[in-house]
Parts: structure tokens; C-alpha cells; sequence
């Protein structure tokens, strides 16, 4: 499958002293975000997935904004940047899941996702103050592993209450890239 997403977003500054390029800044883009998803029975209590699918990451509003606002909880002067684009993220991922019983599973996944422009925070000093701005760097790529386990309470206890509750918890192993 595939979804189509629009994206307009126009912010302008009224400061004269900004030369044309950066009082405007406008992100105006279709994209196609295509998805392929499938799942392989290996058995009637095991699966294995597989899913390659294209998703974007858009800026807010104060990164693009082409003026200097305040951050109240950090204390530093942020800096939009007219001139960023959104990110694109490739995306793949790899699962096996066993359901042990009703109610009860183990999974063990793989994903790798490749950015493109993906949008980075820039640190300044300047005099006494410290200013945050974004910029698009060219790549990024996060990649790793991930455990998931789900076990229904009633194998351990006859408590009627307590064997309707089941404990789960996930384990992840995640790396991340940026150029």
C-alpha cells in the first residue's frame, strides 16, 4: 500500500533587517509513502514478519520559523531555520513472534531505519548566551534489536484475580548514526 501526505506550513518575520530568502520560510510537498508488509506463518503459533515502509519527520513550527524565540524550560534563545526540509526515513524491519499460549507471547525483532536531511540541533555561543538552531545534515541510520516478552500470572498461583493478569516487559538494543 501507499499513502499520499501534503505538507504546507508558511511562517514569515516582519524584521526588515532580514534579507528576503530568510524572512519566509514555506514547506509546501507531497509525498508518496509506500508500505510493504508481510507475514509468513511458520507454524500455527509462530510468525515471522517482515515490513519495508517510507515515513517522514516534518520540522515544528519553531524550527522553520525564521525569528529567535525563548525556551522557558531550557533558558537558550532558539534560532529557526527557513531554510530546512523535512526528513525522509526508510524503514525495515524483521520479527519473529511465538504466542506461547493465548495471552502470552515472545517476539524478538530487527529494524534499521535510513534518514535523509534529517534535522539536527546546532549549540552557539555567543558573548554570555547560548543559541539553539536546526539544521538538515545529510544522513542519519538507527539500527537494532528488540525483545518482547508477555506471561499470563495463572501458571504461578490458583488466585482467580491473579491469573487474569499477565506481566510483560520489552528489552531494546538501539544504535544511532548521524553524519
Amino acid at each position: 500500500g501507499a499513502r499520499v501526505e501534503k505538507t504546507t506550513i508558511l511562517t514569515e518575520s516582519y524584521d526588515e533587517a532580514l534579507p528576503d530568502e530568510l524572512r519566509l520560510a514555506e514547506l509546501d510537498q507531497t509525498d508518496v509513502l509506500p508500505s510493504v508488509n508481510i507475514t509468513f506463518e511458520l507454524s500455527d503459533r509462530m510468525n515471522l514478519r517482515a515490513a519495508a515502509t517510507r515515513t517522514l519527520a516534518r520540522p515544528t513550527f519553531r524550527e522553520l520559523a525564521p525569528f529567535q524565540s525563548f525556551d522557558f524550560v531550557g533558558g537558550d534563545v532558539e534560532e529557526g531555520n527557513p531554510l530546512l526540509n523535512r526528513t525522509l526515513i526508510t524503514n525495515y524491519d524483521l520479527r519473529w513472534e511465538w504466542f506461547v499460549r493465548p495471552g502470552e507471547i515472545l517476539a524478538v525483532s530487527g529494524f534499521y531505519k535510513d534518514f535523509t536531511d534529517p534535522i539536527e540541533r546546532v549549540l552557539r555561543n555567543v558573548g554570555e548566551g547560548r543559541f539553539v538552531g536546526f539544521q538538515n545534515v545529510e544522513k542519519a541510520m538507527v539500527y537494532g534489536a528488540e525483545f518482547e516478552a508477555r506471561k499470563r500470572l495463572d501458571a504461578f498461583t490458583a488466585n482467580p484475580i491473579l491469573g487474569r493478569i499477565s506481566l510483560g516487559g520489552n528489552f531494546s538494543l538501539v544504535q544511532s548514526e548521524v553524519d
